[in-house]
């Protein structure tokens, strides 16, 4: 499912409940809840659509000759001697507890009636200075309401975005354990990347015996298949042999 059309259906069903909600409202409660599960059930098969994408590639790469596999031990004992990790996990941390606020956020407003109720009537009041009918100012109110739950919902994604730029960092993923074929490269059984690699840069850390892959466009499983730069560290006793592997393996830019 793309985004356009994750867009598009949530759109429909936020006209919907508001309809319903408008003629129903001693049944409030059960249709936020209806909706809420909805939207979770769509958000669920979107992300399940990547997923399936990426279980292909994953497939792909493992059916390559194996050329190394460093084990989540091995990378333990090297990240021990690399006492700069730690500061840049945190960072990575706080910026996935700032992408939570929005779920938060309608956590609030779900189950607590009385703010629920506070920002409804300031929408309705806000709606009532440009509707004068009586009926229609309230299927707009809910229409407005719902609208901010979707907007709240698209939250999450967006603020970890703009933390990253004010911040000026790329989202770091710290490899606990990775397999390379001559097909791919597999981080912690879930995340592949099947060479050639495309819109990646490389970069050799001998001292912190690391290397870190820069890839533009990255797809995640999440709602829409969302596309995002981040940087993959690979560590390894060897980080000069994982360098050239790489090296070789990317596809260059004209």
């Amino acid at each position: 499912m793309n985004r356009a059309l994750t867009y598009i259906i949530s759109i429909v069903a936020m006209i919907f409940f508001a309809y319903i909600t408008t003629y129903f409202q001693q049944y409030v409660s059960m249709i936020f809840i209806g909706y809420f599960v909805l939207m979770m059930i769509i958000m669920m098969i979107a992300a399940g659509r990547s997923a399936s994408k990426i279980l292909e590639e994953i497939n792909y790469i493992q059916e390559g000759e194996k050329i190394i596999t460093i084990s989540k031990e091995t990378i333990n004992k090297i990240k021990e001697k690399d006492p700069l990790v730690f500061e840049e996990e945190k960072s990575q941390y706080y910026t996935s507890l700032i992408t939570m606020i929005p779920l938060l956020a309608i956590m609030v407003i779900l189950f607590f009636k009385g703010v629920r109720e506070g920002i409804l009537n300031e929408v309705r009041s806000f709606v009532g200075n440009f509707v004068t009918d009586e009926q229609f100012a309230l299927f707009a109110s809910w229409l407005v309401f719902y609208f901010m739950f979707f907007i709240i919902a698209q939250g999450s994604y967006f603020i970890g975005r703009l933390y990253s730029k004010v911040k000026k960092t790329v989202p770091l993923t710290v490899a606990a354990s990775y397999t390379i074929t001559d097909k791919g490269l597999i981080i912690d059984n879930r995340l592949p990347l099947k060479f050639p690699l495309k819109n990646a840069k490389i970069s050799l850390n001998t001292k912190r015996k690391f290397v870190e892959i820069e890839v533009k466009g990255l797809k995640i499983a999440a709602p829409g298949g969302q596309q995002q730069t981040s940087k993959i560290r690979l560590y390894s006793h060897n980080p000069k042999e994982v360098y050239e592997i790489l090296k070789n393996n990317i596809e260059r830019e004209d």
